[in-house]
């Protein structure tokens, strides 16, 4: 085996790990497809996390819990690791083909197969536990005090698959899952009272552009934007002691956005195809 054919199937593992790993978690700020070699797949997580106001009573005095509030995400992993993958990229060059990457592609130069794809997912999850108020033999006095727990991941993608096979279709998985304990009031041998409103948002995708004229399967666009929010609020529970809340807790989430595509002669190109799926489990009082 020659030396330059060993060093190219070497560069192309070491470059097909790399999209695995770090591609495969990369933050999708914006897309533009790939050139042809590698497919591109790319995405988040982004956690907010809010914890403010919970107090629990007791027979010795109230004990607050510390307030905190933090956001974890996965793109500063990817940042950490992106001069590796970079490196390793660069190595796999002379394997790709001649192909450019154009966000409005001339026609004599985009083609080929499974050129442009693009396949994204992204997670927002924002936590918000405030205002909640447990008393244990001794009163309870809680304020949510306008928490908030505010999350987005911005994705959108612009490919095209004009004139390829298999070109230009994108697949996007864009998902909000709120999580909010807020505004509680629990009552054992004591007196529990939560005020104050919170807001809790989560965001997650964007617009996707790309083209299936003069392609054959391509141009597609498969957006699967899915909401399941998880929420307990304004509910109070008495033992032998006494429970009120007043409180507004505001849960806001945007999934995706504009999904666009042109079709051309071809009717396997250019198609659109975007369910949306939105789950809530929501403990609250009817009121």
């Amino acid at each position: 085996m020659k030396a330059w054919w060993r060093r190219g199937i070497t560069a192309a593992a070491l470059a097909i790990g790399a999209n695995a790993t770090v591609a495969g978690i990369a933050a999708a700020d914006g897309a533009h497809g790939n050139d042809g070699l590698l497919l591109p797949l790319t995405g988040s997580i982004t956690i907010p996390i809010t914890l403010h106001g919970n107090v629990i009573g007791t027979p010795v005095g109230e004990l607050r819990t510390p307030d905190h509030s933090l956001t974890l995400r996965t793109r500063d992993l990817v940042r950490a690791l992106q001069p590796l993958y970079d490196k390793l990229y660069e190595a796999s060059m002379p394997l790709h083909p001649p192909w450019p990457t154009h966000d409005h592609p001339d026609p004599e130069h985009v083609g080929g197969f499974a050129h442009l794809d693009h396949e994204q997912a992204n997670l927002v999850v924002p936590v918000n536990v405030s205002g909640n108020a447990i008393a244990i033999g001794g009163p309870a006095h809680a304020d949510a005090g306008g928490a908030k727990a505010i999350g987005a991941a911005p994705s959108p993608v612009d490919t095209s698959g004009y004139g390829g096979f298999a070109s230009g279709n994108q697949t996007s998985v864009d998902a909000t899952v709120p999580v909010v304990i807020a505004g509680n009031a629990a009552a054992l041998l004591g007196k529990a009272t939560s005020t104050g409103d919170s807001n809790t948002a989560a965001s997650s995708g964007g617009p996707i552009t790309t083209e299936g004229e003069k392609g054959t399967l391509s141009g597609n666009v498969i957006a699967l934007p899915a909401t399941l929010t998880a929420a307990a609020t304004a509910n109070t529970t008495e033992l032998l002691g006494t429970a009120k809340t007043n409180g507004h807790h505001r849960i806001t989430t945007t999934t995706g956005g504009r999904s666009t595509s042109t079709q051309g002669t071809d009717p396997l190109s250019g198609n659109v195809i975007r369910p949306v799926t939105n789950l809530t489990i929501h403990l609250h009082p009817s009121r």
